[in-house]
């Protein structure tokens, strides 16, 4: 941010994350204005939450307390889990999952907001563009799955693995995303993640 103003830009757009706005919070649907509450986190995403959480707040008083001829404006850009195709050959987390991470009883029906990385990519360059996108937070989720169900539906995608599956489910009903402002203002259309898992199972399987 100190750089951003030191030369000059008109904008910022910040990465956050989706679970800046879902971590811990008892809400059944979530806003752009919602926030993350650090404290009922859960203890293994605690940390990810709590630094993604105060950082977004830090810009955003970062932001507020510039002097009137300083101002610059802000756009923050909360995605979810990513999915999709690689260009560096590694997937992250969701390799992780791949690789039987998920299986993991405890943490198994945690919800894992997901969105294609492709929607994520293309939210950013809009978040530039888009004048009326200034001093807005976008939500970018298109669905809520619990991480075993994730890691489940990797199990049947990738056979060849021999990954367990995760028996340690439940019913309950996940949280929601109120994503209007992401579809209205920046004109994302969100790519279903079938596809999104799709594109990416093929490219692992080709990647041995």
């Amino acid at each position: 941010m100190k750089g951003a103003l030191k030369h000059k830009a008109k904008r910022v757009v910040f990465t956050s994350t989706a679970l800046a706005v879902s971590g811990g919070n008892a809400k059944q649907v979530l806003t752009q204005s919602d926030w993350a509450d650090v404290d009922n986190s859960p203890p293994a995403f605690k940390p990810y939450i709590a630094g993604k959480t105060y950082a977004e707040k830090a810009a955003w008083d970062f932001v507020k307390n510039l002097k009137q001829d300083e101002k610059l404006e802000l756009v923050t850009v909360c995605p979810g889990l990513l999915f999709g195709p690689s260009i560096t050959g590694h997937w992250g987390v969701v390799g992780d999952i791949a690789q039987g991470w998920a299986k993991d009883g405890l943490q198994a029906n945690h919800p894992a907001p997901m969105v294609d990385v492709r929607d994520v990519v293309e939210a950013h360059l809009q978040a530039i563009l888009k004048k009326d996108a200034a001093e807005q937070r976008f939500i970018l989720v298109e669905s809520n799955p619990k991480l075993a169900n994730i890691y489940n539906a990797l199990v049947d995608f990738l056979p060849h693995k021999n990954l367990p599956r995760n028996e340690d489910t439940d019913d309950s009903e996940n949280q929601t995303f109120d994503v209007r402002a992401t579809q209205n203002v920046l004109g994302i259309n969100f790519t279903p993640i079938g596809t999104a898992a799709t594109d990416m199972v093929v490219q692992m399987n080709d990647a041995g």
